[in-house]
């Protein structure tokens, strides 16, 4: 659990009413206001394996983020896990035109590739590409997103 301590009572309130309402924040963003929020929401409830996923308790939330990436030609879907909600993109083309659009650390951080070997970062973990699936995918992704040349 992370708190910030403020001495603005401004900015205080504004906080306080984005947690209370954030879809309707949300609704009111520009299109690349947008596309920074889910960039920041996936950086803090977000995975990447073999597929985008955000998680969160707000499943009107999620639907609006859903709603605003199929406009953007990325087919999402919701789905329920236990308490929560994820809403998750798992074709390969639209992971790839998602990650044209947002910027996000943790997608730095799974295609930046070490040269050197056969190994792959992910995050702070190094993987044998040929031995891990998911790790095989993401470097496919990274491959792609260089050459902009998908494999056969």
């Amino acid at each position: 659990k992370i708190r910030v301590l403020t001495y603005s009572k401004k900015l205080f309130i504004w906080f306080k009413e984005l947690r209370l309402n954030p879809v309707f924040y949300f609704e009111n963003l520009s299109k690349k206001e947008k596309l920074d929020f889910i960039g920041g929401l996936f950086d803090a409830e977000g995975t990447l394996t073999d597929r985008f996923v955000i998680y969160n308790g707000n499943k009107n939330l999620l639907e609006k983020i859903k709603e605003f990436l199929v406009e953007q030609k990325i087919s999402a879907y919701i789905y329920r896990f236990g308490k929560i909600y994820g809403v998750q993109v798992y074709k390969r083309k639209n992971i790839l035109e998602l990650t044209k659009k947002i910027y996000s650390i943790k997608f730095k951080r799974a295609f930046h590739q070490v040269k050197k070997h056969s190994w792959l970062l992910i995050g702070n973990d190094l993987y044998n590409r040929r031995r891990l699936p998911s790790a095989r995918i993401l470097n496919s992704f990274s491959r792609e997103l260089r050459t902009g040349k998908r494999r056969r």
